[in-house]
């Protein structure tokens, strides 16, 4: 739909002002009028979070009631969990995770360590990711299981046939997702300059969204544009979160030849969140770790 309304636009400043614009820039333009539709739909949603203690019974009962306390009306407490639950918990529905214990492994959504008795310093942290969750962007849709580094793929079609088959093992993907990359493709290249591409299927197709990336060895002919970067977005075919600001994310992430260096030069996956992080806040140059706050 964003295309099909830039394409428009497109038409529209062509037939009045004699301005061709080029079909790189159309797809460029979409993601901004994604963008622009999705503000227009904004509204103040509660996030919602997880609280993980070290048993999940009484301790994280007193976490609940404190947080419910201090952030009514702002936060949805999904439900508590121990350390021992987590790997059976499905977190596509979640936020972000409040801890009272250290988190070893890494997983797709922030997590924010606190007392089991809230500190003023929790408090203030909370309320802090709690007010401008609402900017947060494509980190909450990346995991360590949908991010490849330094891939020796030489060709647009050989990294759309790798994302393919990965998506395909991971049961992820519909039988007609690889036409459906394909066919958007075809309408015009989803490269968008900065060395980044951003493939997605030409209709939402999957049961939830997500973004896997993917960095080339080498920076491979994409269009007209060279290419070492590739996030491939999917949006789930019946969404009812907010998407302003993952759309804003994707946008930032064309603009900023400094970050797309480093998601080149990263190694591991934290490496890319941190290099990731900065488009999430754009307006401070330093922050925690992420997934740790």
């Amino acid at each position: 739909m964003h295309l099909k309304l830039a394409f428009i636009w497109g038409d529209g400043l062509k037939e009045k002002e004699g301005i061709e614009i080029h079909e790189d820039e159309i797809g460029y333009l979409a993601l901004h009028i994604g963008a622009a539709i999705e503000r227009t739909k904004s509204q103040h949603v509660k996030k919602r979070c997880l609280i993980v203690c070290a048993t999940g019974v009484a301790s994280s009962q007193l976490l609940l009631h404190k947080l419910k306390a201090a952030f009514s009306g702002r936060m949805e407490i999904a439900g508590t969990a121990s350390v021992g639950e987590m790997s059976s918990y499905d977190l596509r529905s979640i936020d972000f995770i409040i801890s009272t214990i250290p988190l070893q492994n890494t997983l797709p959504v922030p997590v924010i360590d606190v007392h089991t008795i809230l500190s003023d310093d929790d408090i203030v942290r909370l309320k802090r990711f709690v007010q401008g969750a609402q900017d947060t962007g494509v980190l909450r849709y990346v995991s360590p299981a949908l991010t490849f580094f330094q891939q020796d793929l030489q060709s647009r079609e050989e990294v759309l046939q790798f994302f393919v088959n990965v998506l395909k093992e991971q049961d992820r993907i519909p039988e007609e997702f690889e036409q459906l990359l394909l066919e958007r493709e075809q309408v015009s290249p989803t490269s968008f300059g900065h060395l980044v591409a951003i493939p997605h299927p030409i209709k939402p197709a999957t049961d939830d969204t997500f973004c896997a990336i993917c960095t080339l060895k080498k920076p491979v002919l994409w269009g007209e544009n060279r290419v070492q970067v590739v996030c491939l977005l999917s949006i789930q075919k019946t969404y009812q979160k907010e998407l302003q600001s993952l759309y804003q994310f994707l946008v930032r992430l064309t603009e900023r030849k400094e970050v797309v260096d480093q998601l080149i030069k990263a190694a591991s996956f934290g490496e890319l969140t941190a290099a990731l992080q900065v488009l999430e806040h754009p307006n401070e140059k330093k922050g925690h770790p992420f997934p740790h706050l």
